[in-house]
């Protein structure tokens, strides 16, 4: 990974995530985006649709991973306290 870029996890394949994903892997400051859903049909689209190359189904996995420098919570509102807790 370079200076200037990070790698980006990604909570949650459905919704609003799309349009985050696309913007992500589209940034020259992001040098990689992995996404965690409990859907695995979910991470298969997204990993399909936008080149993803790594997807998990527990998002403690992104979480505890030190290659990850942020993470992008796209999940339903009421589920962000519990996530980022």
């Amino acid at each position: 990974m370079g200076k200037n870029s990070m790698s980006v996890g990604l909570i949650g394949a459905g919704g609003i995530a799309h349009q985050h994903v696309a913007a992500l892997v589209a940034h020259p400051g992001v040098s990689s985006v992995a996404v965690a859903d409990v859907s695995e049909h979910a991470l298969v689209s997204m990993s399909e649709k936008y080149k993803v190359s790594r997807v998990v189904t527990d998002y403690g996995r992104l979480l505890d991973d030190p290659e990850i420098d942020c993470v992008d919570i796209c999940l339903p509102h009421w589920l962000h306290h519990r996530v980022c807790i």
